[in-house]
């Protein structure tokens, strides 16, 4: 917060800064994959078909949303 709060009052008054975005995205596939190997089997298996369910939900609304994508993509096209 203090450096968002100290970039925002030298903006445009002395200096601009600029974050560079390299490494965005391995940072993000890094991070995203700590979470994931942070789920332990014991827990999945007390979840149970909860997490089939949850699973199952999720994959289908990941196809929905792909369809509902391209069939917008196509129709504004």
């Amino acid at each position: 917060m203090v450096f968002a709060v100290v970039a925002l009052v030298l903006r445009d008054r002395y200096v601009n800064l600029d974050a560079d975005l390299v490494l965005r995205d391995l940072l993000m596939v890094a991070f995203m994959t700590t979470i994931g190997l942070s789920a332990r089997l014991k827990l999945l298996r007390e979840g149970g078909w909860q997490v089939v369910r949850l699973l199952q939900s999720g994959a289908s609304a990941r196809v929905l949303q792909n369809l509902l994508g391209m069939g917008l993509a196509k129709a504004l096209r």
